[in-house]
């Protein structure tokens, strides 16, 4: 897959998922991977949207936190 393929993020995290076995384990690792790779752009809306954590934080809060937690121990 190249740059400009739409699908470089989804459709690998979904041939993860439907390999079976521990699938939300295997599309978690593979999600992180692609990500990685191709950057948080290429995750399409969709997926940002259903992202949550506690306390009620979505996928740009997420972000942020992790952003924060790397500032202040020097990432």
């Amino acid at each position: 897959m190249d740059e400009g393929d739409p699908d470089r993020y989804a459709a690998p995290v979904q041939a993860a998922v439907r390999a079976g076995d521990d699938t939300d384990t295997i599309a978690a690792i593979a999600g992180a991977l692609v990500g990685a790779r191709w950057g948080r752009s290429a995750i399409p809306e969709s997926y940002l949207a259903a992202v949550h954590g506690w306390p009620d934080y979505r996928a740009d809060g997420l972000a942020d936190l992790a952003e924060e937690i790397l500032r202040r121990h020097g990432g």
